[in-house]
């Protein structure tokens, strides 16, 4: 598929990879490092980032094409003193998942909270763990947390880090907690040779601010789409008994 034809499809994946190319395309002597995306529009250009915003509430954070002091080792000014991230441990489950459930009743969307304890015990710390979760805390107490899995990109041929939950305690909110989970996730995507990570965001959310001052750039062009309910039984019934042996 050429990059007009997939434009023109809005093919999320193809353009994934347009948006991959350009950024190595411009990167000069740096390795691909952590991209940071999130999964509402999608577009790229060959710009020094490799990005262009949008309307779309779609975001990347990229290694490539800053300045060197853009990836100093040293600690954010917008991280305070007193703060910092640990991976989550089977014992952090039910803090967990009441900071989960505190994000959804803030999303309005408290009615997709069904997992329970024993669901992430299993899938977060379990033999074949499905996510990977951070605690961030504000000397010493829990005040957020974080929660990714991966996502495999065919045309990539790897995997990106797609983060599924960004909470923070609203009393231990403006110290920067947030952005320590998102740096930790960065850390693991640039240790694992990840090419994106991978964030949805509502266009009105005041967290899309937090991403802005991270780095993270909007791009456009590759909408997200659901099936569910009744569309999915429906479609699922168009299937015949040999497509799915």
């Amino acid at each position: 598929m050429n990059e007009q034809a997939c434009k023109a499809r809005h093919c999320r994946s193809c353009i994934c990879f347009q948006m991959i190319f350009a950024l190595l395309h411009c990167a000069g002597k740096h390795s691909i490092g952590g991209l940071v995306r999130c999964e509402d529009e999608l577009n790229c250009r060959s710009g020094p980032e490799g990005i262009d915003r949008s309307e779309g509430g779609t975001y990347i954070l990229s290694e490539i094409g800053g300045s060197p002091s853009r990836f100093s080792s040293k600690q954010s000014s917008e991280i305070a003193p007193g703060v910092t991230v640990r991976a989550a441990v089977p014992a952090d489950v039910s803090m967990l998942l009441s900071m989960r459930r505190q994000l959804a009743i803030s999303q309005n969307a408290e009615f997709a909270m069904r997992a329970t304890e024993k669901d992430w015990l299993r899938d977060g710390f379990g033999l074949a763990a499905r996510f990977t979760a951070f605690v961030g805390e504000y000397r010493g107490v829990a005040a957020g947390m974080l929660t990714y899995s991966q996502h495999y990109y065919t045309g990539w041929a790897g995997s990106a880090l797609y983060v599924q939950d960004v909470y923070v305690d609203p009393q231990f909110r403006g110290r920067g907690i947030a952005r320590a989970l998102l740096a930790r996730v960065a850390a693991d995507a640039v240790a694992l040779e990840c090419p994106l990570v991978e964030l949805t965001v509502h266009d009105e959310s005041p967290a899309t601010r937090v991403y802005g001052r991270a780095g993270f750039e909007r791009v456009q062009h590759a909408a997200a789409y659901i099936l569910a309910g009744t569309a999915l039984i429906q479609l699922a019934s168009e299937a015949s008994p040999s497509d799915q042996s």
